[in-house]
């Protein structure tokens, strides 16, 4: 489909929507998942639907005036689409919620798994 000047002035209307951002997204967030291919909460390799999810949400960062953490794949973290990982974990059961702290809690468990195979393989 090919976008109009009218389509994109009608976008840039709704919500502070900026097309030049969204293209960039859609950018940043395939070449993400292409180097992070898992879901970084539950560390499933093949998952059926791989989501880059915003820590910090678009909608804050535009409240922020920071465009700039849309694309910033420090911005990022990838999800396997479950309801325990996206929603459970990255919004505290609500979408209205996020957690800030998602990277953190995605480490932890990381180092969690490691230290149950040291213990496992004693």
């Amino acid at each position: 489909m090919k976008i109009t000047k009218e389509i994109e002035r009608l976008y840039l209307n709704f919500k502070g929507f900026d097309f030049k951002t969204w293209k960039s997204w859609t950018k940043a967030s395939r070449e993400y998942r292409q180097k992070v291919p898992y879901c970084e909460i539950c560390k499933d390799r093949t998952p059926k639907k791989l989501e880059t999810h915003h820590v910090i949400p678009q909608h804050v960062c535009r409240e922020m005036n920071r465009l700039d953490l849309i694309v910033d794949e420090r911005n990022f973290i990838n999800t396997c689409g479950r309801s325990q990982c996206h929603l459970q974990m990255c919004h505290k059961g609500n979408y209205k919620n996020y957690r800030p702290s998602i990277r953190k809690i995605a480490d932890f468990i990381d180092e969690m798994d490691r230290v149950d195979e040291v213990i496992k393989n004693g």
